[in-house]
């Protein structure tokens, strides 16, 4: 009895040829990707691409809105934020980040930060300034250990303030 193992050849062929192309669609991809957030672009376009260009279009200064919601005014915050760490690097102080909120139209009353070194008298890994506006907390996060400024708006803790720890200051 003799079988025809050419039907088998072939579709062992198709099977590599397929696999092939999986492959290489996935390398595809993924490098993309990787060069994408190497310049700062986004995976769904190319970096600089037509309408993304800052030198088009002049960059508008956020402003404080005091009848604003949180989510209104965290254009604001996280402009205040980076100025400070543009000016002073990431070891901004918190404390005069707070007191440049309330001077900029946060409450007082609701401005927390963290400390700006350890009881070791250390840089800690990161430090966070937080201003409750409205019912809602805005929370700036920055330091040596984090790659860039996080900004997050989240609910206030039932303790009614925004951070929580042992070193947290209020304004």
């Amino acid at each position: 009895m003799k079988f025809d193992l050419g039907i088998f050849r072939n579709r062992r062929r198709v099977l590599i040829a397929g696999s092939a192309a999986v492959i290489l669609l996935v390398v595809i991809i993924a490098s993309t990707v990787f060069f994408s957030q190497q310049n700062g672009g986004s995976a769904s376009g190319p970096a600089g691409a037509a309408g993304s260009s800052s030198s088009a279009t002049p960059q508008v200064t956020p402003t404080f809105s005091a009848s604003g919601t949180a989510n209104d005014n965290i254009a604001f915050f996280r402009f205040l934020v980076n100025d400070a760490i543009s000016r002073e690097g990431l070891n901004a102080s918190t404390q005069a980040l707070g007191k440049k909120l309330a001077a900029s139209g946060f409450d007082a009353a609701g401005i927390q930060y963290t400390d700006n070194s350890t009881a070791a008298g250390m840089t800690p890994d990161s430090v966070s300034v937080a201003s409750l506006f409205k019912g809602q907390c805005l929370i700036a996060q920055y330091g040596p250990s984090l790659k860039e400024l996080t900004v997050t708006l989240l609910p206030p803790l039932k303790s009614g303030g925004c951070l929580l720890g042992r070193s947290i200051n209020n304004l």
